[in-house]
């Protein structure tokens, strides 16, 4: 009798903790878009998460798929940074880790397909 019982309040409890790890990787994900995408980014804003990947323009016109142009259009405030690459970038800036050299921006085309 005594096991049933622990038994049940066990599985009740890990089913409870399986349950808020869950929900919390949500509301974490969704804190994190929500976060990045709350506002445009500006043009130094873009130039400072360059930097610190080790990207010249062109390095990360290449990265991302895009024109030369396109980034320097977005330094120079001339255009806005789109919202998925602004998205990414922020993502890069605040975990440099996945870049595979603690943001000097060797290895991201390798560990993801942008897609865009």
């Amino acid at each position: 009798m005594g096991t049933a019982i622990f038994m049940t309040v066990f599985v009740t409890l890990f089913s409870i903790g399986i349950l808020a790890y869950f929900l919390c990787r949500w509301l974490l994900k969704k804190a994190l878009i929500l976060l990045c995408l709350k506002r445009s980014m500006s043009a130094e804003e873009l130039r400072q998460i360059r930097h610190r990947l080790g990207h010249s323009q062109a390095g990360l016109a290449g990265e991302l798929g895009v024109s030369i142009r396109a980034v320097q259009s977005w330094e120079q405030g001339w255009r806005r940074v789109p919202p998925n690459i602004a998205l990414l970038l922020r993502i890069l800036r605040y975990l440099p880790s996945i870049t595979g050299s603690h943001g000097h921006g060797h290895g991201i085309k390798e560990k993801f397909n942008f897609g865009f």
